[in-house]
């Protein structure tokens, strides 16, 4: 392959030439294999051995990781199918440069915002007993 192609523009949005099969097939086990870890993911932080806020963080990142493998399957079809305009290879690109945003972000919430909210949680019990109940004054 000739890889001064892969930087003109022509190469991403206008060539409309088919892969090949074993690059699709490859393309195909990355996207479901998104899709697994995103499921076993999802799987794992159910298991009670997690504090609530290690499953949120487990969590944060199943979303991401099921839509772009769906949406790239999708995509992925359509190039099979020749689709016009949904075909060309800038929509692989697109996706995944949103799709790397995406966990950046919400690793950002899962690592960073996530513990600052918990630290910030305190127990109500600890602080009820020092507040008067029933509008009785102690």
């Amino acid at each position: 392959m000739d890889f001064e192609q892969i930087f003109t523009w022509y190469f991403w949005a206008y060539k409309a030439t088919p892969m090949q099969g074993s690059t699709m097939l490859n393309m195909a086990i990355v996207f479901v294999a998104a899709i697994l870890l995103g499921i076993i993911i999802r799987m794992l932080s159910n298991n009670s051995r997690y504090t609530s806020l290690q499953k949120g963080q487990l969590r944060v990142f199943v979303q991401p990781l099921i839509t772009f493998g769906f949406l790239e399957l999708l995509f992925l079809w359509m190039h099979y199918e020749r689709v016009p305009y949904f075909s060309r290879r800038i929509s692989f690109l697109f996706i995944f440069i949103a799709m790397i945003y995406w966990v950046a972000l919400r690793g950002r919430q899962a690592y960073k915002i996530l513990p600052e909210k918990y630290s910030n949680h305190t127990n109500t019990n600890d602080r009820d007993k020092y507040l008067p109940h029933n509008g009785q004054a102690s």
